[in-house]
């Protein structure tokens, strides 16, 4: 008695489920990014070098925020210090008040 009343529910969503497949089209293959060793000398790790020398040697960046493509800078400046080396700002982002969270959420 147990097992007819499992099955029916069970049956009637693998056929939902597969008429629900039918209208799906094809998945395109997935690739992956090759994988890069960083290997002393190679092309990829002076590459990511000279990236952290600039942001570590060249001004902080200024980030505002952002609500709805605008941005908005509100003067309420924060700092984001590099986590090996507190007294280097890596960048100032403004902080959002009530108006701009209140802004976001419309």
């Amino acid at each position: 008695m147990l097992r007819c009343v499992l099955r029916r529910p069970v049956r009637a969503s693998l056929v939902n489920s597969a008429r629900w497949m039918g209208t799906v089209g094809r998945v395109p293959p997935c690739t992956n990014e090759p994988i890069l060793d960083f290997k002393k000398g190679s092309a990829e790790r002076q590459a990511v070098f000279e990236e952290y020398q600039k942001i570590m040697n060249g001004p902080p960046a200024e980030i505002p925020c952002v609500v709805g493509g605008e941005e908005i800078r509100t003067g309420n400046v924060r700092r984001q210090v590099a986590p090996f080396e507190h007294q280097r700002t890596v960048s100032q982002f403004h902080w959002a008040d009530k108006s701009v969270v209140e802004k976001a959420i419309k």
